[in-house]
């Protein structure tokens, strides 16, 4: 009993004596010499000028709370005379009896009209690098790698702090960086926090508007959410936490984005991890929802690494708020929806997609993508397309040869107008050369496979593709590059080196087996030639622009072609309209396909600046020899081109009448003129002279040989056999 008592005035007096302190210590606190005590502390501490201009309230019970009007902190010198901050009023109370039992319980403090401006001048330095001062940043940095091994027992600043709460109204926070010519700014900035206390949630609000100069834009950020705090600060643990934003600027695409981020997660400094089970972003129609885990955060190494995922979308309406343009395609329907999943691991300098699954339309692609160095960058992936129509993204070709001026010698079109499609890889990298971005190209280093179950492009069907493409110090290859289509096959190798000023290319690709006659079909539109064969071309170039590139052609070709037809010449028709031009006759209508068959075709050609030189052609059939020699000058688009041709067989003539005269005669055919449209003429009058002669001959020879026999003497039998060539 006499203990509790004992206690019990001890404690009357400790009130007795709080009592008496809340009277006197507001009746004996002098602001004026208090003001004057911390503006010269703060002057040999910092070397900055601190202003108190308002009053200074205090209050002691049960709080000893003090208020403050007016309060500004000078700038670091050489960053001008505007405040570096500066705060209308301020409100914080702290709570006296938990001080007995060192605990600290502070009121709601409340922060009115905070004004902070931050900069960086030219030379990098910002202005508070001088409050931190080096010895504070060095004692970071050994906190930082000390962390790993846990809090010391110093570092648990919130062990024995409540705070009821902090409030901040009407605040402004800007960063003018002249180094980079950029400001950043926050305005109209309402800050709130709950009741805080060590591992117990709190809530925090915050909303303000937003302004930058590059990129130029404006807007309003909305910040929602509940957080707990370990006493050491090393737990971060955020639950439901929400973000939004609506910006508007010349400098964003479309001049508008707005973006909402709502997430959960939990930091843990001390380990250096971090792990966020719940993710979801939504951005320009897209909506992204994953999850991350990171480690390593307190060294020099972190890495990240979860799975993020988009619902589908559909790819023109975000294209379009990118403010891309979109060309024509063929089909108006693509680009119509579109989703995303992928796993990845990252660092500052790497990333990796696997694995990836994209849908796109009617597409999809599987696989991995690796950039292990965003520096080159370093790329390296397999990916897995299983069928894909590239001709509904390209342009109507219609539109595309009225682009090019429709059917003038400088339009390399098809028959119908049609602007004439790469046929092979090798062609469309030769043709693709103008577009391509040269400089990140001879930095790139590049190594991946592509495999295409079904593919449809310019026209051509083809299965099984396989494009493997490495690039190393400017110089890419395609190799190898196969395919089976038309009931052949194809192999490329195409070369692509970017290290001087022009890129030079190299092709070396075969069609083995190959049906020609579907296959100009789909490609042209118009068979211009039947046939199973084998073609092979190896050729080099260099330039950036297709005129350019065929002066540069330099190389070789090969065609070999079997129980085949060649489209829009007739020759054995050619020849019967030219025998009976020359005689004055009129072939009579015929229903016969304009074509020339052939059992075999064969041809080799060396390219030379752009000019194709041929001096073997070979075709052969039940009715035809012909051989051809000739020219083909792609830099004039013109071809020189003599046909010889020579009947073994029975060609029927005007009325049904048999050529017989023009069997195992050589009948030149000379092809002249644009590539696109040629002339062809059959030089016959000079073959059927010659032909009439020799059949006059062999005639006056056989009725004189009727009528003399061997009955005239030796010498002038010899003289007369001389004169018909005997």
């Amino acid at each position: 009993m006499k203990t509790m008592k004992l206690v019990g005035r001890i404690l009357l007096v400790i009130v007795v004596l709080l009592v008496v302190a809340a009277i006197a210590l507001p009746l004996l606190f002098d602001p004026e010499a208090f003001k004057s005590r911390l503006t010269g502390l703060v002057r040999e501490k910092t070397g900055r000028e601190l202003v108190i201009g308002g009053d200074i309230d205090l209050s002691v019970f049960p709080w000893l709370a003090v208020e403050v009007e007016d309060v500004r902190l000078g700038n670091a010198p050489g960053f001008g005379d505007r405040p570096f901050a500066a705060v209308r009023e301020v409100k914080v109370g702290v709570k006296l009896l938990p001080l007995l039992r060192k605990e600290v319980e502070v009121s709601s403090v409340k922060l009115e009209g905070l004004a902070l401006h931050l900069a960086r001048n030219r030379a990098g330095i910002t202005n508070w690098s001088d409050l931190a001062g080096e010895g504070a940043a060095r004692g970071a940095t050994e906190k930082g790698a000390a962390g790993a091994a846990g809090p010391s027992p110093a570092a648990a600043p919130l062990a024995a702090l409540r705070v009821g709460g902090v409030q901040i109204e009407d605040a402004t926070i800007d960063w003018d960086d002249a180094r980079s010519g950029v400001r950043y700014g926050i305005e109209d900035l309402d800050l709130e926090i709950g009741q805080v206390e060590p591992d117990r949630p709190f809530d925090i609000r915050l909303h303000g508007r937003v302004t930058s100069t590059r990129p130029a834009m404006e807007g309003t950020v909305k910040l929602e959410g509940r957080m707990q705090i370990d006493a050491g600060l090393m737990q971060i643990e955020v639950a439901g936490l929400s973000l939004d934003t609506e910006f508007s600027g010349k400098d964003l695409p479309g001049e508008r984005l707005d973006a909402s981020l709502a997430l959960a997660g939990r930091l843990d400094r001390g380990a250096g991890t971090l792990s966020v089970p719940r993710l979801s972003l939504a951005v320009l129609d897209l909506r992204f929802n994953g999850d991350i885990e990171g480690k390593g955060l307190n060294g020099g190494s972190p890495q990240f690494s979860g799975h993020l995922e988009a619902d589908e979308f559909v790819p023109r309406e975000v294209l379009t708020k990118l403010g891309i343009e979109l060309p024509p395609t063929s089909d108006a329907t693509v680009l119509g929806k579109a989703d995303f999943e992928a796993g990845f691991s990252a660092t500052p300098t790497s990333l990796a997609l696997d694995p990836l699954k994209l849908r796109f339309d009617d597409t999809v692609v599987e696989g991995n993508l690796r950039v292990p160095a965003f520096e080159g960058p370093t790329v390296r992936y397999r990916l897995a397309v299983d069928a894909i129509d590239v001709d509904r993204y390209l342009p109507p070709r219609q539109e595309e040869a009225g682009k090019a001026g429709g059917k003038d010698e400088e339009t390399k079109a098809t028959g119908d107008g049609k602007a004439a499609p790469p046929a092979t890889p090798g062609q469309a990298a030769a043709g693709a050369a103008n577009a391509l971005p040269l400089e990140p190209l001879r930095r790139l280093d590049l190594d991946g496979t592509l495999t295409i179950g079904e593919l449809k492009a310019f026209g051509l069907r083809s299965r099984n593709v396989t494009l493997t493409t490495k690039a190393s110090k400017g110089r890419l290859r395609l190799h190898p590059a196969t395919a089976e289509l038309y009931e052949g096959r194809y192999a490329g190798d195409i070369r692509l080196d970017v290290r001087g000023r022009e890129p030079v290319f190299a092709m070396d690709e075969q069609v083995t087996g190959i049906q020609a006659g579907p296959l100009l079909e789909d490609l042209t539109g118009k068979a211009a030639m039947t046939g199973r064969g084998d073609v092979k071309v190896k050729l080099s170039g260099r330039g950036v622009d297709p005129e350019r590139i065929k002066p540069t052609l330099d190389g070789n070709l090969s065609i070999a072609f079997r129980d085949g037809a060649i489209a829009g010449i007739n020759i054995p028709r050619m020849i019967r309209e030219a025998r009976a031009r020359i005689r004055g006759e009129t072939l009579p209508p015929s229903d016969e396909p304009n074509q020339t068959d052939f059992a075999s075709l064969t041809a080799t050609a060396v390219v030379k600046e752009g000019v194709l030189l041929n001096n073997d052609l070979s075709l052969q059939s039940p009715l035809l020899r012909v051989a051809g020699k000739g020219k083909v000058d792609l830099p004039r688009d013109w071809i020189d081109y003599l046909l010889t041709v020579k009947l073994v067989g029975t060609l029927e003539g005007a009325g049904g009448r048999s050529m017989e005269e023009l069997k195992g005669v050589p009948i030149p055919v000379r092809i002249k003129g644009p590539l696109q449209s040629p002339g062809f003429n059959v030089e016959l009058d000079k073959v059927l002279k010659k032909a009439v002669e020799k059949k006059v001959k062999k005639k006056v020879e056989e009725k004189l040989k009727k009528k003399l026999g061997d009955k005239l003497p030796g010498p002038l039998g010899d003289q007369l056999k001389g004169i018909f060539g005997r």
